[in-house]
């Protein structure tokens, strides 16, 4: 009875092992994970832009890119949002020489970070040769061995072509023959979405529509500028224009971002009617895409004290509108509109 004991425990000790060898293997991969974020402005226009570049070194060999442009304002006629993603298999030769690059460049020279790693500007995880990286800055690189670091990615992601913005949202990039291709999964719903979206500029005046009738009708509107009357409310990742003031997802778009050009004194204002001017985007959108579209840079929030439903509404006040000053002229057998909302 001992014997068996003594069998069943040392096979016990080598099956532990055996899991602890292979759970240290599964993690002793090396990666490397680079996030840019920087606010670009000038007096035409404000956008963040966001770059992701993830290295992911033997046995997997394989660099993926994204980009991310997210207009918060613009006073050009167009105005392009980007977002794209793409992956490239290198070989093992390739992969060590990166490697041996960002060494050479001072990665494992680089100044210990103590800053917080929410809201940061510049940072970089993972592990590479046994040193481990979870380091955050709030600043971007300036000089020294985060500037060179910096642009070693640059040129890395640049000489494989991961930064060529064209086609769709998603794609692998494949290698032949001395040429570059895009390769695109039908099943994948983001090859079906272009890298590039143009939107109308915050200076085209707005279409009068309802919101059932933009929800109804995404393709017709994605990109344009309108004006709709909804109930807002804003909560924790849940801000949003509302159909009725309790109604689904399915019925409401998310809204959250101002212009950047909007009129000083814009603003939000909890858990009322108001009549928004500003840039939809058919969804999915919002928190976890629950949301079947958006509309975002918005110019004006005007609180409205009962619901305008439709265009139709007997009593609606129909808006005429110069860039940023919209102004009400009053249609004959219309209501005037109620002292304190007449214009911005």
């Amino acid at each position: 009875m001992n014997t068996i004991q003594s069998g069943l425990s040392a096979a016990t000790r080598c099956v532990f092992v055996a899991i602890c060898f292979f759970c240290v293997q599964a993690y002793a991969y090396d990666e490397l994970s680079f996030h840019t974020i920087e606010r670009v402005r000038n007096d035409v226009d404000d956008r963040e832009r966001m770059v992701i570049l993830n290295f992911y070194f033997s046995p997997s060999n394989r660099v993926g890119y994204e980009l991310r442009e997210t207009p918060y304002g613009s006073l050009s006629p167009i105005v392009k949002f980007i977002e794209f993603q793409r992956e490239i298999d290198i070989t093992p030769e390739e992969a060590r020489m990166c490697a041996e690059r960002l060494v050479a460049a001072g990665l494992f020279s680089l100044p210990k970070s103590g800053e917080h790693r929410i809201e940061n500007i510049w940072s970089i995880f993972g592990s590479l040769r046994g040193h481990t990286f979870e380091l955050s800055y709030r600043q971007p690189p300036k000089s020294g061995a985060r500037k060179r670091v910096e642009g070693t990615v640059q040129a890395i992601a640049h000489e494989l072509g991961l930064d060529r913005i064209e086609g769709p949202m998603f794609a692998r990039i494949v290698r032949e023959g001395g040429t570059q291709r895009l390769q695109v999964s039908s099943n994948d719903p983001r090859t079906k979405v272009p890298a590039i979206t143009e939107t109308e500029g915050d200076r085209i005046a707005a279409r009068l529509v309802s919101l059932s009738e933009l929800i109804a009708h995404p393709n017709e509107y994605h990109g344009k500028r309108v004006s709709v009357v909804g109930f807002y409310h804003s909560e924790f990742e849940g801000s949003e224009l509302r159909s009725n003031e309790k109604s689904d997802y399915a019925e409401n778009v998310w809204c959250e971002t101002i212009s950047s050009f909007a009129i000083k004194g814009t603003a939000f204002e909890q858990d009322c009617w108001a009549r928004i001017d500003g840039t939809f985007l058919k969804g999915p959108a919002g928190h976890f895409g629950m949301w079947p579209g958006e509309i975002t840079r918005v110019t004006r929030f005007e609180a409205q004290s009962q619901p305008i439903e439709t265009l139709n509404t007997p009593n609606a006040v129909m808006p005429t509108f110069s860039a940023f000053m919209p102004k009400f002229r009053i249609l004959e057998g219309f209501a005037k509109p109620r002292v304190g909302h007449s214009a911005l």
